[in-house]
């Protein structure tokens, strides 16, 4: 079931180096992970992020305007991704205990494949714009309707639970 966010981008298709910068701006996202969950939002530099990949800080300005864009793309893109991913793998599934146990086992499988993007996001969505941590609120809530439609479907009492628990988020 692994599902890896950062992974090896698309490049089917560009030219070689378009594909390159692909893969650079990815490689860049990935670092900045790393370097975020271990130091936060204000004790990562660019020179680090940089460093990390073979390149200079400044060369990092070529893919991004700054620290604050790579960590919203990072953020939202762990969101939908998870999100994307969920409706993917329950896609057909009818069973609401199979696939709750298929979202769960995603969850699980993503926490402890990729912990720094779980570290990073406990520790750091309070630092986006309010823009990007809408979107990454918007997806959260997509996500956990997920878990808790399959939990209603399985037994009423969930229903209304779950109706108290989105509106108390937020997310109805």
């Amino acid at each position: 079931m692994r599902s890896h966010y950062l992974a090896e981008p698309a490049t089917e298709g560009l030219s070689a180096r378009a594909a390159a910068k692909e893969q650079r701006r990815v490689e860049l996202l990935r670092a900045a992970a790393e370097i975020m969950s271990d130091k936060g939002f204000h004790g990562t530099r660019l020179e680090e992020v940089g460093h990390a990949v073979g390149v200079s800080g400044p060369a990092v300005y070529r893919h991004f305007s700054g620290k604050e864009e790579i960590l919203t793309e990072l953020m939202t893109g762990i969101s939908e991704h998870l999100l994307s991913e969920a409706r993917r793998i329950v896609d057909g599934l009818v069973d609401p205990r199979e696939r709750l146990a298929v979202l769960i086992d995603f969850q699980v499988d993503f926490a402890l494949s990729q912990p720094e993007l779980i570290r990073l996001h406990n520790r750091e969505l309070f630092r986006m714009g309010e823009e990007g941590r809408g979107r990454v609120r918007s997806a959260q809530g997509s996500y956990l309707k997920m878990f808790a439609e399959a939990l209603g479907e399985m037994d009423p009492r969930y229903k209304e639970r779950r109706a108290a628990s989105l509106r108390s988020w937020g997310w109805e």
